[in-house]
């Protein structure tokens, strides 16, 4: 697993005021607590399935994992074994997939098994239990994450965001507040 400094390096955006810097997705107070009401709806890059989720036309992870910054997490997902390096490179999708959807969506954590564990379906890894965060909240979310016969690269992607996770919910699941 990436530790969360290079997971946020990962997915970290660049900063409107320079090409060449990265701010982080969240740090503590410099964001606004979020209000309780979802993001706004706005037009997702492809509509739901039949299943109610969200098919990506375009897979994001291999245009961020190109991106100089990603440098010292590609290298750390070489040295992992094919199950962790499988999950990282689908939480990466998923974070990119999320936020291309609902831009007021900025996940900046992603547990691909927080409330149930993966499964492998072939070259498909099914995370019906995983949760992501997104400033200061976490929310449910279910995705399929298609791979490469060789499973470097994602080559479908679907995913469906629920509710907000009650926030008594977070420690047994051991989702973390902060940083």
């Amino acid at each position: 697993m990436l530790s969360s400094g290079e997971f946020d390096a990962l997915t970290a955006r660049k900063s409107p005021s320079s090409a060449s810097s990265v701010e982080p997705m969240l740090r503590g107070d410099s964001v606004p607590a979020p209000s309780a009401d979802p993001p706004s709806n706005e037009t997702p890059p492809a509509g739901p399935s039949r299943s109610g989720m969200v098919q990506a036309t375009t897979m994001l992870a291999q245009a961020n994992l190109a991106r100089p910054q990603s440098r010292q997490a590609v290298k750390a997902m070489s040295q992992m074994v094919e199950a962790d390096r499988i999950d990282q490179l689908c939480a990466i999708e998923a974070s990119e997939q999320i936020e291309a959807w609902k831009p007021d969506y900025r996940p900046d954590r992603l547990v691909s098994f927080a409330m149930s564990d993966t499964r492998e379906d072939g070259d498909v890894l099914v995370a019906d239990g995983a949760a992501f965060r997104s400033k200061r909240n976490w929310y449910h979310l279910r995705f399929r994450c298609g791979l490469s016969p060789d499973h470097a690269k994602v080559v479908s992607f679907a995913f469906e965001v629920g509710d907000a996770i009650p926030r008594d919910e977070w420690e047994p699941h051991n989702l973390a507040a902060i940083h």
